[in-house]
This record gives structure tokens, C-alpha cells and sequence, in this order.
């Protein structure tokens, strides 16, 4: 008998991240991270989106 390997799917979304809707995306369930693109450039952005995802973390 052959086993089958069950594989997870790792899911980030990479779209208009902002430290105002950070907090929404991490919210849900089926992602699992978030690419950050240009609010990255923003040191206060940024802080406030890693600040979210370890929140959530």
C-alpha cells in the first residue's frame, strides 16, 4: 500500500498591505503571512505591521 504524503500549502498574501488593514488580512485564518511591499519603506508602517502579526502570533 502506498502512503500519500498530505502536503500543506503555505498561503501570503502580498497586496496593498498598510498598517491600517494589516490587522483584517492577519485575521484570517487560511493565511498564513504577509509580504509587505511599499509599507515596508515606512519605518512607523512597518512597525505597526509587525506589531499586528505579533498580536496575533
Amino acid at each position: 500500500m502506498v502512503k500519500k504524503r498530505r502536503r500543506s500549502v503555505r498561503v501570503v498574501y502580498g497586496g496593498s498591505i498598510t498598517s491600517i488593514n494589516a490587522a483584517d488580512y492577519l485575521a484570517i485564518d487560511e493565511l498564513d503571512g504577509l509580504l509587505v511591499g511599499a509599507a515596508g519603506l515606512d519605518s512607523y508602517q512597518f512597525k505597526e505591521i509587525i506589531s499586528k502579526a505579533f498580536i496575533k502570533g
